[in-house]
């Protein structure tokens, strides 16, 4: 049907023109009045007659073209509607996903810090020499199933967009060192040489120093892995960025196999028959974490010689106000917490053991509760400098004690220091315990070593 606008601009300028034409040409060739007047009056009322067509037809063309209107604007509805039930459903997919996961990281993370806590225990009692390898290789599987179940809940937070990125300034340097050390048993095992440069020696650098150091032992390890033997070498410039190069000897990648050795579960040997273990996440998280802190990856590899896998970091300005963060190398007892006064809050008894016997062994002297209400019977009669914390316990639960304790403090004047053990490893967890009034945060299973350095770095920090 052809529109008002398109009559208006054709047909009637036409008819317009024709009655002109026609008019001149009576009046020219006709000598009739009469005549003339009748055949203009039958034109005049012709064109009226058209206009009032044309007129009447407009008007059924704009009520079917509100009714369109009216039709769209309901469809748009619906789709908005729709639209925002399905956004509803993801968001609430999403949350289930992240409650799964968390609930599944507590319920293995609790039984996996007391296998790898009870192992660790034993191993400094006098074993013989099978048994000393027996528990290694129990404690070296345990370490395995801890590190898939970070890679994991790492590749959940990254897709979800819950991992944060928290830069310090540190030394970068000694990060290599320590990462090398962790990883030279692995490594002389199968015998290979595992050889750094670093160029210049790289004393305050401020990135994320926990995601730079996941990066580096994801990418070591997984090199330890494709190797049989030769050598594995890190080399580290710092020019105008950063420059990271892991290069090794394995058995290196096929070239139609490149493109996807970053995608999530994907492993070079993609055959029942395994000769390597892991779950091929690994390498995706790496890539994953790099773009996260505004780098780049490269990969240049041949079968049977080797890969080298390139990362180039941009060089932030450090912030004013900033402290290095040191490295420790060595497990030893520092006078700082010798004879501190603790309470171990937590319900699962294998975990409260295993931490009072590491922590006595270290000079504190160690009090144990079973739950929140606990805890706060025991303040009530004694002095304490520490609390560690268990999120998740019965009754009255970590969160809450925190809570009543501030409270309390608000009257007496003191203030104990609190620190968090929880299975729960989200981003969630440590704003509740923050905002809970807590100091610090340890997430199960507990490393020795990191949660001295959280114990010292809780007791001397002010207030």
């Amino acid at each position: 049907m052809i529109s008002l606008s398109l009559r208006s601009k054709i047909i009637i300028p036409f008819v317009t023109i024709v009655l002109f034409i026609t008019s001149i040409t009576i009046i020219f060739f006709s000598y009739n009045k009469i005549y003339i007047q009748t055949i203009l009056i039958i034109l005049v009322t012709v064109g009226f007659v058209y206009l009032w067509i044309v007129n009447k037809q407009s008007q059924t063309d704009l009520v079917e073209a509100k009714k369109n209107l009216l039709l769209k604007v309901k469809e748009l509805e619906i789709s908005q509607k729709e639209v925002i039930e399905s956004k509803s459903k993801a968001e609430n997919a999403s949350k289930m996903k992240n409650d799964f996961l968390a609930n599944i990281s507590h319920e293995l993370r609790t039984p996996l810090n007391g296998i790898l806590g009870m192992t660790g225990l034993v191993m400094d009692t006098d074993l013989d020499n099978d048994q000393k390898e027996f528990l290694q290789m129990i404690a070296e599987s345990g370490d395995h199933l801890f590190r898939i179940i970070s890679d994991l809940l790492d590749f959940s937070q990254i897709e979800t967009g819950n991992l944060t990125i928290k830069p310090v300034l540190f030394s970068l340097s000694n990060l290599i060192k320590n990462t090398i050390s962790v990883l030279k048993p692995t490594a002389d095992k199968k015998e290979i040489e595992l050889l750094y440069n670093i160029k210049p020696e790289i004393i305050n650098f401020y990135g994320d120093r926990v995601r730079i150091g996941q990066i580096i032992i994801n990418l070591v390890t997984n090199a330890i892995k494709y190797s049989d033997k030769g050598t594995i070498s890190l080399s580290v410039e710092l020019e105008e960025n950063l420059e990271i190069s892991i290069i090794d000897t394995g058995i290196g990648i096929p070239d139609e196999e490149i493109q996807t050795i970053f995608d999530s579960f994907v492993q070079i040997e993609n055959t029942y028959v395994k000769t390597h273990e892991g779950v091929g996440r690994g390498l995706a998280i790496v890539k994953q974490l790099v773009e996260l802190l505004n780098g780049s990856i490269e990969i240049e590899s041949k079968v049977g010689v080797g890969s080298t896998f390139k990362i180039s970091f941009p060089v932030v300005p450090t912030p004013p106000g900033q402290k290095e963060i040191p490295e420790k190398f060595n497990l030893t007892t520092n006078n700082a917490i010798e004879g501190l006064r603790v309470i171990i809050a937590e319900d699962e008894a294998i975990n409260r053991i295993y931490i009072n016997k590491f922590l006595s062994k270290k000079g504190m002297l160690v009090q144990e509760a079973v739950n929140g209400r606990e805890v706060l019977e025991i303040i009530k009669t004694k002095d304490f400098d520490l609390i560690l914390m268990d999120m998740g316990m019965p009754e009255v639960d970590g969160i809450e004690a925190t809570k009543r304790i501030r409270e309390l403090e608000k009257e007496s004047g003191g203030y104990i220091k609190i620190i968090a053990l929880t299975a729960n490893a989200f981003p969630e967890d440590v704003r509740r315990c923050i905002e809970a009034g807590m100091d610090h945060f340890v997430s199960k299973p507990i490393k020795e070593q990191d949660l001295l350095d959280i114990i010292e770095e809780t007791v001397n920090a002010e207030s």
